[in-house]
């Protein structure tokens, strides 16, 4: 974008009967480049540069080129947003399975909680490990290297209540 906004600023100064404000200093130019970026310019602003040609190709370049750039950019933000998603996925899954189970064993009264049939003498615990994260600074995106181990990999069995 500085690239386009000097070359709009260099093809304006090359005319001594331009009067228009948006590219009297480069500060200006490159203020008037972000609002081409948003859509907000003049078309007959263009007539008025030195060479109407080459500030024609330029302008189509700018909008065509930041454009590009700005949906790959637009789409490399989706694609880590749901691979983060991805990867906490199952941890999701199983924080709201055990809430539900909250919530239905809540509903029950003292009767019920005490049939054993309901009730499994058996405890199962999933147990976060550590093994493989050493050295891991966090997020690593696509194509990093090896995906992060889930901290659920190893669950242990324990004795019930």
């Amino acid at each position: 974008m500085i690239g386009f906004a000097f070359a709009f600023y260099v093809l304006y100064q090359g005319k001594a009967d331009y009067d228009g404000i948006q590219h009297r200093s480069p500060f200006l130019s490159l203020f008037s480049s972000y609002a081409l970026l948003l859509g907000n310019f003049d078309v007959n602003e263009l007539e008025e540069s030195s060479s109407f040609v080459i500030t024609v190709f330029l302008f189509v370049g700018f909008s065509f080129f930041i454009n590009i750039i700005m949906l790959n950019l637009l789409i490399a933000i989706m694609g880590d947003i749901f691979d983060r998603i991805q990867e906490n996925a199952v941890a999701e899954f199983l924080f709201a399975r055990a809430n539900i189970l909250l919530e239905i064993e809540a509903t029950f009264g003292e009767k019920e909680k005490t049939k054993t049939e309901w009730y499994s003498r058996w405890l199962q615990v999933l147990v976060a490990t550590t093994e493989g994260n050493e050295g891991t600074t966090g997020w690593i995106g696509p194509g990093g290297s090896e995906p992060s181990r889930e901290p659920w990999a190893r669950s242990t069995s324990m004795w019930g209540f």
